[in-house]
């Protein structure tokens, strides 16, 4: 049987998110063994969702996701997962991951390699794995692709939708103990990221992560387990030189003795804005998930700060409840992002340079994200490898705040998304 669907099979809201993690990567051998042993296993969603939304704007579930246009769209939360583990002897196993999904256009094949890594166990609850490894973040990060293995359609798109990284290319270690009653694991990891990044016109920019270090620490008793974590890493965008050019001219701007002091404290406030170059960004999640009985209740938090960006300086958070009557579970969830900097706005200054300037506060402005949301659903469990699910969200997007959306404007909007999928495991 596949490792995966042998652990998804259980009941859900009885399972932990330390034993469905166990699961996807391979649990840790009591023993070596003699000969290798491959195990294939995979995952799909197959599901069709309509957003009512005024003008162009369009629903996209990350950062991630080109966007798939109007009407009902069945790309936003359809995909394809496979697996393959390879149990090697002396503690050692392989581990290939793959999701077919909605990218940006130019993204490369390998940005669909989710997971390409080698373990090793050379101690009893020690791992240690190279290569493409999960950026273990958040509570879903391991599993937001697995639909099968949340009550819900998708993660909160506030609190998932903006984090671009899904994995790192580098190593990891991960140290479990036992204390009493409590389990505890402990994880460090190092590395780098290269994605494209849907923009607009149809483009797409690079993402460049560079010098990457994430740590985190984590407690579970009685079904109660509580996360922090912490990411630092350099980052730049790349194949944006348009952006650059109007950086420049705004700093010609600030640099001309003859301009007004106003204009070219603003043309500084607005290159200043502009996420540019090289930038160290930090982030700090806690994170904490409750299973009893039936319930299971949900709740993360994340601060950011980055040392360049008007919209780097920001914080995201939801909370979840879901309540299981077997073979159904409804759910509901709300989530919220708040940058913490003032959006940027046009130039007080007329004249030729005015469109410069405008152009300068929409830039500042992109990657800004001001959303709440509120949503409720059903599952409905049809036999041990395959759901059905319905959600309803409603979304509430302030001015310069509709990053997370595709074809996005500087405008405010309310939105209603309605969604069904069918997930399943093989």
């Amino acid at each position: 049987m596949p490792a995966l669907f042998h652990c998804l099979r259980v009941p859900l809201l009885g399972l932990t998110s330390r034993a469905l993690v166990a699961a996807l990567v391979g649990a840790p051998a009591a023993h070596a063994f003699d000969s290798p042993s491959l195990r294939l296993s995979g995952f799909g969603t197959l599901g069709a969702a309509h957003a009512h939304v005024d003008g162009p704007w369009s629903f996209r579930r990350d950062v991630l996701q080109q966007p798939t246009g109007r009407g009902v769209q069945t790309r936003v939360d359809s995909r394809l997962g496979l697996q393959a583990n390879l149990r090697l002897p002396h503690q050692w196993e392989a581990v290939l991951q793959g999701v077919a999904k909605p990218l940006a256009h130019e993204a490369p094949l390998s940005q669909h390699l989710e997971w390409a890594f080698l373990a090793h166990r050379p101690a009893p609850g020690l791992t240690i794995r190279f290569g493409r490894v999960s950026n273990d973040m958040f509570l879903e990060s391991e599993y937001r692709n697995v639909g099968f293995a949340m009550p819900w359609i998708r993660s909160n798109m506030e609190f998932y939708g903006w984090s671009p990284l899904p994995s790192l290319d580098g190593a990891d270690i991960a140290q479990r103990w036992q204390s009493g009653e409590a389990r505890w694991r402990a994880k460090l990891a190092i590395g780098q990221s290269d994605l494209d990044v849907p923009s607009y016109g149809g483009k797409s920019i690079g993402f460049r992560a560079r010098d990457a270090l994430a740590a985190s620490v984590s407690r579970e008793e009685g079904g109660l387990l509580v996360k922090l974590s912490f990411v630092q890493m350099k980052i730049a965008f790349t194949g944006a030189d348009e952006l650059s050019a109007v950086a420049a001219g705004l700093r010609a701007i600030e640099g001309n003795p003859l301009a007004p002091e106003r204009m070219r404290a603003e043309a500084r406030s607005l290159a200043d804005g502009m996420l540019l170059g090289s930038v160290m960004s930090r982030y700090a999640t806690l994170s904490v998930q409750h299973s009893a009985g039936p319930w299971l209740t949900q709740f993360e938090a994340n601060r950011g700060y980055s040392s360049g960006g008007r919209a780097s300086d920001d914080w995201h958070a939801y909370a979840a409840l879901a309540y299981r009557a077997e073979p159904f579970t409804v759910f509901g969830m709300t989530g919220q992002a708040r940058p913490m900097a003032e959006a940027a706005r046009a130039p007080a200054w007329t004249g030729p340079t005015y469109a410069l300037g405008a152009i300068g506060a929409a830039i500042s402005n992109v990657g800004r994200v001001e959303q709440e949301s509120v949503s409720a659903g059903l599952r409905w469990d049809i036999n041990p490898q395959m759901a059905a699910k319905f959600q309803y969200d409603h979304f509430r997007i302030g001015e310069h705040g509709g990053t997370l959306w595709g074809d996005s404007d500087n405008s405010g909007r309310r939105a209603n998304v309605v969604s069904f999928v069918i997930d399943s495991v093989f």
